[in-house]
Order: C-alpha cells, then sequence, then structure tokens
C-alpha cells in the first residue's frame, strides 16, 4: 500500500511537472509572438518567473498607468510643475521596465532628463506620446491580461 501511495505521488509530480512546462512553452511562444522593438514580454516573463498571471496584472496596471500619465505629464508642464511632470516620467519609465515596455521606457528616461535639466521638452514629450500610443494600440499588449483583450473571456494563457 506504501508502495502504491509513493508511486501515485510521483507519478502526479511528474505530470504537474510537465504541464508545467508545457504551459510555460505556451507562454512563451505567446510573448515571442507579439514581442517588437517596442515591447519585449518574454523578457519580463523570465524575470517574474514566467507567472503569467501577474505579468497580465501588471500590464492592465501599466496601460492604466500610461493612460493617466499621458494627461498628467502634459498638464504638470502646462502649470510650471517642472519636478511633478519629472516624477510622473520617472515613475512611468520605471513601470515600463518592469514588463519590458523598452520604447516607453527610454521614452520617458529621455523625458526625465530633458525636464531634469530644463532644456526644451517638446520633442521629447512628443515621443513619450507616440510611445504611449503606439503601445496602447497594440493589441498584442492585451494578451496577457484577464479575458485576453475580450470582456466574454477568462485568461488566456491557462493550464
Amino acid at each position: 500500500e506504501t508502495r502504491r501511495s509513493l508511486a501515485d505521488a510521483g507519478a502526479k509530480l511528474l505530470v504537474d511537472t510537465v504541464c508545467k512546462w508545457a504551459q510555460s512553452a505556451r507562454i512563451l511562444a505567446k510573448a515571442r509572438s507579439i514581442d517588437n522593438s517596442e515591447f519585449h514580454p518574454a523578457d519580463a516573463l523570465l524575470r517574474l518567473n514566467w507567472n503569467h498571471e501577474l505579468f497580465g496584472r501588471l500590464v492592465e496596471q501599466f496601460r492604466d498607468k500610461c493612460r493617466e500619465a499621458s494627461q498628467a505629464i502634459p498638464a504638470a508642464i502646462r502649470t510650471g510643475e517642472l519636478e511633478r511632470a519629472r516624477q510622473i516620467a520617472h515613475a512611468l519609465g520605471g513601470a515600463a521596465g518592469n514588463i519590458s515596455a523598452v520604447k516607453i521606457q527610454a521614452s520617458a528616461k529621455a523625458l526625465e532628463r530633458g525636464l531634469q535639466e530644463q532644456g526644451s521638452v517638446v520633442p521629447l514629450l512628443s515621443e513619450l506620446e507616440k510611445s504611449v500610443a503606439s503601445f496602447l494600440s497594440n493589441p498584442g499588449t492585451t494578451l496577457f491580461e484577464p479575458g485576453g483583450g475580450r470582456a466574454d473571456s477568462g485568461p488566456v494563457l491557462t493550464s
């Protein structure tokens, strides 16, 4: 009886391991299918130990942060609150780095430096706005969110 119980436990562990590996392979394939010069989801997933649910939540939160920052930064600049605009750009760049949204990260960091040096920030702000608009309009950025960009479904990448 004990041997059978141990054999069953070993078989379950083997099946669980193979299923986890197969799920990681599906997640990696999905991530690579949307990887481009602006967004490297496979890199972020690797840092998160392939936790696609956490990654989906981070992407969803980042999309919200992009929408907020794209309004808050220009408003702060218009009212002369350059330090506030710099802080928002800094936070956006850090969040972009967490999910490997590399174009937004670079644009936000450039704007942050421009605001710190108090130079002309109009072209830097324009570049950030373009990067954010491109990210938000990319359907691939919603594939890891709960619902996978569709209101009628659950998480896309499940076991």
